[in-house]
């Protein structure tokens, strides 16, 4: 993930790159964070290779509005997070679909949740997963997962057209329940997670996923399960 501060302070930037090079060693995402300080350059920054952007609003001469519709240009699916004194100048940001806003006042309270919030929204725009494993991230597009497997704390991905067909890690499955379901994923039992584009049919006590693959669902929690499928479902599948 490549990140890029903006900000006419080099006070401020410096402060924001510490914590945020903290904050990603918590969560352990692997990050590339750059700066830059001086007004007059940033609008030849390189803005289409940044995933998440913190650019103040008011630079003097320059203006961070307008900056952002450069990145726009550039690239749509950048993550852009207003740092600014300000709070009125929250509206124009519509313009450029702002992301967040964060007051310098409150920089120290907010600022790890804004930055999970934009790593967790860059994952949905960019529709990939990251995973630590043996000390390596590795990348995996969510349309390729057919399901998630746990076995007390290891966590197993199966997957289609990648070069390895199954990762495993150490995790939480209820962590990753909540991350992925706003995206078709489905618990179905305590152990499996379905990716619902990948569901060929859903029946009491079993579901049957892309290869022929049968799963066993949870028959306590049924009714819940099959109304979320078909409810996601309605929104996103076409049968013709």
């Amino acid at each position: 993930m490549n990140i890029l501060i903006c900000d006419d302070h080099a006070r401020d930037v410096q402060k924001i790159a510490e914590r945020l090079k903290e904050y990603a060693k918590k969560l352990e995402i692997s990050a590339e964070i750059c700066c830059c300080c001086e007004p007059q350059k940033m609008a030849a920054l390189p803005f289409e290779k940044y995933d998440i952007v913190f650019l103040d609003i008011d630079m003097g001469t320059v203006s961070g509005i307008e900056l952002a519709k450069i990145i726009r240009m550039r690239r749509q699916d950048s993550v852009i997070v207003f740092i600014t004194n300000f709070i009125e100048y929250a509206p124009d940001g519509y313009e450029v679909k702002a992301f967040r806003y964060l007051l310098k006042a409150n920089m120290e309270q907010k600022l790890f949740g804004i930055f999970c919030e934009a790593a967790q929204e860059y994952q949905k725009r960019r529709h990939i997963i990251s995973f630590l494993i043996e000390g390596e991230y590795i990348d995996v597009a969510l349309k390729n997962i057919l399901y998630f497997e746990s076995e007390q704390r290891m966590i197993k991905v199966h997957v289609l057209n990648e070069r390895c067909s199954l990762y495993k890690f150490y995790g939480n499955m209820g962590d990753i329940t909540e991350q992925l379901a706003p995206v078709g994923f489905l618990r179905i039992q305590k152990s499996y997670l379905v990716n619902m584009e990948h569901i060929d049919a859903l029946q009491y006590g079993t579901v049957r996923l892309k290869g022929d693959i049968t799963l066993s669902v949870s028959k306590k929690n049924y009714a819940q399960i099959k109304h979320d499928y078909m409810a996601w479902r309605a929104e996103n599948r076409w049968d013709i």
